[in-house]
């Protein structure tokens, strides 16, 4: 018995720590051209990089201004879909003239980084189709 849980511990270390350097290589950054919303908080257009907020949780991501303060942390999930991405981009989805921030897809990568929904935006989906919306982005 003791065997056992040793061996899940040792498997779900080894998990982790892939998970950790694995989120440590996803940072992106570009200039969004529009104001837009991330979870409940609303973010002016411009220049913003997304990038892990530390090791210990490797679904953490942490968005930054132009001058490099933190202006949000969010849990992303990882959504395989099997798929590689063509391009580097951020994915927003538009309801009206309310752009979220949904996705980060990184080219080679197989699926994406879904961002949470915020109340407003379930609001705004019951209400109407979202238009996804693509901005190139850099890692």
């Amino acid at each position: 018995m003791k065997k056992q849980i040793l061996t899940l511990a040792g498997v779900l270390s080894l998990l982790f720590v892939a998970g950790s350097a694995h989120a440590q290589l996803i940072q992106m950054r570009g200039n969004i051209p529009f104001e837009f919303t991330v979870l409940n908080k609303t973010l002016p257009a411009g220049e913003y990089r997304i990038v892990p907020n530390g090791t210990l949780n490797s679904q953490a991501m942490r968005i930054e201004d132009s001058d490099g303060v933190t202006v949000a942390v969010v849990i992303v999930h990882n959504d395989d879909t099997g798929h590689s991405a063509k391009n580097t981009a951020f994915v927003f989805n538009r309801y009206g003239e309310h752009y979220y921030l949904s996705s980060m897809k990184v080219a080679g990568e197989t699926g994406s980084w879904e961002f949470p929904k915020g109340k407003t935006e379930v609001e705004e989906a019951r209400a109407s189709q979202a238009s996804e919306v693509l901005v190139a982005s850099e890692r």
